[in-house]
């Protein structure tokens, strides 16, 4: 996973880039499971700290990625927030937010089974 880096300081998104192979409806379903996590533990956070709420989700099907393309393997590269919000409101720059990224990754392959 990583930030996203988008000039509008109102855009804080998650992105789900998978692979469109074989495994897609896998790979999607294990996006989904993970994005529900981050987005109940992000907003909870943001709302306490005064954070960016997450504006907008996306799952995102791409043959790009070597990573992604790996048949057999499940994959999801995962793009959450926006590094170019000011520090003082952004998901990256507050340690709950960095660790509730952690937890929702693991709480939803976790639930994936």
């Amino acid at each position: 996973y990583y930030p996203g880096n988008y000039e509008d300081t109102t855009k804080n998104t998650i992105k789900a880039f998978i692979s469109s192979d074989i495994n897609l409806k896998e790979n999607r379903r294990l996006a989904c499971l993970i994005i529900n996590q981050l987005l109940d533990k992000l907003n909870r956070i943001a709302s306490k700290n005064n954070l960016e709420d997450i504006t907008s989700v996306a799952i995102i099907p791409t043959d790009s990625w070597q990573m992604l393309n790996q048949q057999g393997y499940l994959a999801v590269l995962l793009e959450i927030g926006n590094k170019k919000i000011p520090k003082d409101k952004n998901l990256w720059s507050n340690d709950d937010a960095k660790n509730a990224i952690l937890e929702a990754i693991d709480s939803g392959v976790k639930s994936y089974g």
